[in-house]
Order: C-alpha cells, then structure tokens, then sequence
C-alpha cells in the first residue's frame, strides 16, 4: 500500500511539474509575439492614416488645379484654388497641412519654373491658418506670382499648364516609426480657353 501511494505522488509531482512548465511556456511565448503582433497593429493603423492624409491631399491639390485652370487671366485664380483644395481637407484631423503653392508649370515638367518652391518664380503660396482651418489667402508666401496679363491661354496644346501643390508634415500617432514626415502631392492642369485679345499671353 505505501508503495502504491509513493507511486502516485511521484506521478502526481510529475504532472503538476509539467503544468508548469507548459504555463512558463506559453508566457514566454506571449512575451514574444505580443511585442510583435503590437507593432504589426501600430503600422496598419498608422498607414490607414497617412494612406487617408496622402489620398486628401491629392484630392485637394486636384480640386485647386482644377479651380485655377477654369480661370484664366482672373486677378482671382490663386485665391480660388487655395479656396477649393480647402474644402478637401475636411477629414484631415490628426495633422494640419502647411501650406499651398499655385504656380506656373516650367515646359516638360510637372514642377514650377525655377526648379522647387523655395526657388520658384511665378508661384504664390498660401499658409495653413489652424484657427480658422483654411489656408490664409491673406498671407502671401513667394515675392512673385504668376502675373495674369502673362498666362497663355489660346487653347488646346499651347496654353500654359497651372499646377497647385498641397504641403503638409504628417505626424506619427505612436512615434513608433519616427516623428514627423514631409508629404506634398501636385496637380497640374492646362489652363482652359480664353476668350479674348490677351488670350495668348501680354501682347495678345
């Protein structure tokens, strides 16, 4: 009889070891994986966010082409596009975009003449007012914009192109994969007809 129950405590003891072990196990399995499985979650969100940021941007600087290439020789034009790409960036809440550049499109390029916007000339740029929202059209950024008497607008493949580009720096939501990152997405449309002697440019 006391050998059978020395028996069984020692299977008992063996069991009860094993248990523990397959617990220890499991927790160092979920030290691993949980790390892991956090970091995949973090990238998801954080690329749904910058995909929605990316895809608002590209809406509004669209929107600002857009608005631009339907007013050809219009004091107004730059206004209006800053004015119509705003109305895109509703959805933006986790970052506020910068600023907004219209400018005339240099020949064989979708980028402005002068080679960026720092350096450009015929381009106006606007700042983001966070207050209001909107970009302040009555800050100007760039000492030279696109005079309206120079657009080019005869029509078909011979007027000029207008582009307007959408700045913003995107904030990271866990910090994970940096701070912040540099966005921009342009638009570039030709400008549509005028009808009038100063269509094609200052001279007519």
């Amino acid at each position: 009889m006391l050998q059978k129950w020395k028996r069984r405590a020692r299977s008992g003891s063996r069991q009860e070891g094993g248990v523990h072990q397959e617990r220890g196990a499991v927790l160092v399995e979920a030290a691993i994986v949980l790390p892991i499985l956090l970091l995949l979650v973090a990238g998801v969100v954080e690329f749904g966010v910058g995909f929605h940021e990316a895809s608002s941007m590209a809406a509004a600087a669209r929107a600002g082409a857009r608005s631009a290439s339907a007013m050809p020789k219009n004091q107004s034009f730059a206004v209006a596009a800053a004015d119509a790409a705003t109305q895109q960036l509703g959805g933006i809440t986790s970052t506020a975009p910068q600023s907004i550049w219209i400018f005339h499109v240099a020949t064989g390029t979708n980028g402005p003449i002068g080679g960026s916007l720092v350096t450009c000339t015929e381009c106006q740029g606007f700042p983001w007012d966070p207050a209001t929202k909107r970009f302040d059209t009555s800050r100007s950024l760039g000492n030279s914009p696109w005079q309206v008497a120079a657009q080019n607008a005869c029509g078909a493949s011979v007027s000029d192109e207008v582009g307007v580009a959408v700045l913003l720096d995107h904030k990271y939501m866990f910090g994970v994969f940096g701070g912040t990152k540099k966005m921009q997405r342009t638009a570039v449309m030709r400008l549509e007809p005028f009808v009038g002697s100063t269509a094609c440019g200052a001279g007519g």
